[in-house]
């Protein structure tokens, strides 16, 4: 089970800023804010697993663990002689970030969490892959798209799911090659959890500045979802961008001199 992602660079600033792309995009989602921020970043702009370039051989399902995650970055580092950075993520890439967090919390300047993943884990995502069982029930359900309408519908009926909720998942899913994607993403990436007391005492031991970007309109990871963490941190911010969910890291890039800097 052999990890290599495959990423692109943006500018030539003096800080280093490594970063990660929501599911179902490669890394040309952070191209507009590395060519707006090209003077102040230089972006190390990463493939997830099963995405863009990136090569991860896995073909049993197993999750990834976090200590192949580590390493190959720890090599990346070194490779590149980079002693400090920060780290940026957009929705299911804060997991990449958070796990990154922990490890090399040392090196760290700043972190961006950009409507981020794997803070809150919704009891779809918990249900659908911890177990073996559940794993097989949820992946008949994301390749056969009759039972995901009838599912999706009954969900929305009982108030369990939120309609634009429902319409993004539509989109995701609207053909077998992003299917597959997202199966294979889910299921491998079941290991980046977190116990966000420890995560927390790491951060703020480490005084890290951790900047979340949030959007007004986001159904799919809403303000609320980062509070189990959020509420634990000393020194944090919030920014809200009016967006929802899929145009957010485009407002970011647009907005971040005004209300970031």
């Amino acid at each position: 089970m052999g990890l290599k992602l495959n990423y692109q660079k943006f500018g030539k600033g003096k800080n280093i800023l490594l970063s990660f792309h929501g599911i179902g995009q490669d890394s040309s989602c952070f191209s507009d804010f590395g060519n707006l921020h090209k003077d102040k970043f230089t972006i190390y702009a990463f493939d997830l697993p099963f995405h863009g370039k990136s090569e991860f051989q896995n073909t049993d399902n197993q999750p990834i663990p976090k200590k192949q995650i580590a390493a190959f970055f720890e090599k990346f580092l070194e490779s590149h002689q980079i002693e400090k950075f920060s780290l940026m993520g957009y929705s299911i890439g804060g997991r990449f970030v958070l796990t990154l967090t922990e490890v090399f919390h040392k090196k760290i300047n700043t972190v961006y969490l950009v409507a981020p993943d794997g803070i809150s884990e919704s009891w779809i995502y918990r249900l659908a892959t911890r177990n073996i069982f559940t794993r097989k029930v949820f992946k008949w359900v994301v390749f056969n798209p009759v039972p995901f309408e009838v599912l999706a519908k009954f969900l929305v009926s009982l108030g369990f799911v939120n309609k634009s909720v429902v319409r993004f998942s539509q989109k995701m899913l609207d053909n077998d090659k992003k299917r597959k994607l997202i199966y294979d993403s889910w299921i491998s990436f079941r290991s980046l959890r977190f116990n966000l007391q420890d995560l927390a005492k790491i951060i703020n031991k480490e005084k890290l500045k951790i900047i979340f970007c949030m959007g007004k309109f986001d159904t799919v990871l809403p303000k609320k979802s980062i509070d189990p963490l959020f509420k634990k941190l000393k020194v944090k911010k919030i920014i809200i961008f009016d967006a929802g969910h899929t145009k957010l890291m485009e407002k970011v890039a647009k907005e971040w001199n005004e209300k970031v800097k």
